[in-house]
């Protein structure tokens, strides 16, 4: 039982936003991106930094479900060069497994956003850096955990790179500047992040009452979790945008061979993976950052793996996390 509680611990704090913890190991992921790649203006060097990048792939596509009423439009970002913003997140989490529950503090981000070029077909090429970092109200939490969680946040101050962000909200190649990219759970913290900040909408043109499904795939420790994010257009005046959204959170029996808490020479079986949430949010057409969203899920992974005892035992890991981001 002893492995499945390592695995099921490390897992948690690999996958979670709150922290950057040092990740298991994960397979690269084939490229399964089924939207048509963003241009980058990037500099040449760009291509050697996103083929050394940690482990870590997200890909997304969009499929429109109903156009909404007329009028109808595309919905496109549009961003100038040299615009600047800071944006504020929040994130909680809280991991529940039979050896009992953790509810860590929020940790507080803040992050200051800068076009650095925008591309001929729209597509912005965005520097970042974490300039605060802080932790929400902390009761009962025990010294040492906290002091480790802090510690942790205070590595990311200062840390800073680019990403790049489509017309339709596409976030992709996010990456740390020059050495820090070798801090691979950092890098895997920011992706996950960068990908809350929008919501990728469809090609076509839509109008109030749209609905729309993002399906998303994300790969990392030897995971695959996939997400479908159903999403309706509730409100749009014009460049201003009010968006709801469902989530439902998938993964199939899949084999885990290396990583915290894998026997050397063995395996662990996770058997599936099931979840759901919720995001609602404000987004300015002319803006990098949503104004504000609030995004909620919980998951629950069980895994299967020996038991010191002999056989296999089974482990339920759930983990509820709240994300919450404003403009500045």
């Amino acid at each position: 039982m002893r492995y499945l509680l390592s695995l099921a611990i490390c897992l948690s704090l690999a996958c979670t936003k709150n922290e950057a913890p040092a990740a298991p190991e994960a397979e690269p992921t084939p490229a399964a991106e089924s939207e048509p790649a963003p241009t980058a203006p990037a500099p040449a060097s760009s291509t050697a930094a996103v083929e050394e990048a940690p482990p870590l792939e997200i890909t997304a596509s969009t499929r429109l479900i109903s156009a909404g009423k007329e009028p109808r439009s595309a919905i496109r970002w549009r961003f100038e060069e040299g615009a600047k913003e800071r944006l504020e997140i929040q994130t909680k989490l809280s991991t529940k497994m039979p050896a009992g529950e953790s509810i860590r503090p929020a940790a507080i981000y803040g992050l200051s956003l800068e076009v650095q070029e925008v591309a001929p077909d729209g597509t912005a090429r965005v520097a970042f850096s974490f300039d605060s970092l802080d932790v929400g109200e902390a009761a009962g939490m025990p010294e040492e955990q906290l002091a480790r969680m802090k510690e942790a946040l205070d590595k990311m101050k200062g840390k800073s790179g680019t990403y790049l962000l489509s017309s339709r909200g596409i976030v992709s190649e996010a990456q740390l500047q020059d050495a820090q990219a070798r801090d691979q759970g950092f890098e895997r913290l920011v992706r996950q992040l960068l990908q809350k900040t929008t919501i990728p909408v469809p090609e076509e043109e839509v109008g109030a009452g749209a609905q729309w499904a993002v399906d998303r795939s994300l790969r990392e420790a030897q995971i695959r979790i996939d997400e479908v994010t159903t999403v309706a257009l509730k409100k749009r005046k014009g460049t201003r945008l009010a968006l709801e959204a469902s989530v439902a959170i998938s993964g199939e029996e899949q084999i885990i061979t290396k990583g915290p808490g894998v026997p050397i020479g063995g395996s662990i079986t996770m058997k599936k993976a099931k979840g759901e949430g919720t995001i609602k949010g404000r987004w300015d057409l002319r803006k990098l950052s949503p104004g504000s969203v609030e995004a909620k899920s919980s998951e629950i992974r069980t895994f299967l793996g020996p038991d010191p005892d002999g056989g296999e035992k089974a482990v339920d890991l759930q983990y509820d996390t709240t994300v919450t981001m404003r403009r500045k």
